[in-house]
């Protein structure tokens, strides 16, 4: 019974998740048993499959109830991930490297006072498979 109860748990996230970020479904659907529950800090917002070595981007939105102006920062993530903001989006761009990948990010309202300051706090989970390699001739036999 508990083990049903994850999965539709995380069933649940992922169609928040797509309500909640922009990332365009892929042709190779998630499966639940290859992201580890525990490496998952925050909220669940995407899971993003791609092959190694392809330039990966994913949009982020938030809004602030308050209108101040906000900020996104990586936590945690690879080496070369690249972060770039305009108003209340932002986009995370990385040449993907073979792996899973747990991205933390964190968007904070900044009002002038960094003691005011309010954030959230979301996870990224990036499953990268090695690219396919083309055939080589080998000669006949």
């Amino acid at each position: 019974m508990k083990v049903w109860m994850f999965f539709f748990i995380l069933a649940a996230f992922f169609a928040w998740a797509s309500l909640a970020i922009d990332c365009p479904p892929t042709d190779i659907s998630p499966t639940p048993t290859d992201i580890e529950p525990n490496q998952v800090h925050f909220k669940l917002l995407c899971v993003k499959r791609s092959v190694e070595g392809q330039s990966l981007c994913v949009t982020l939105s938030a809004c602030d109830p308050d209108g101040n102006l906000m900020d996104y920062r990586i936590l945690q993530g690879p080496d070369g991930m690249q972060l770039t903001q305009d108003a209340n989006e932002a986009a995370l761009c990385w040449i993907a490297e073979r792996g899973l990948w747990y991205i933390d990010i964190e968007v904070y309202d900044a009002p002038g006072d960094p003691t005011e300051s309010l954030s959230d706090r979301g996870t990224l989970v990036f499953i990268i498979r090695k690219a396919n390699q083309p055939p080589v001739f080998g000669g006949c036999r």
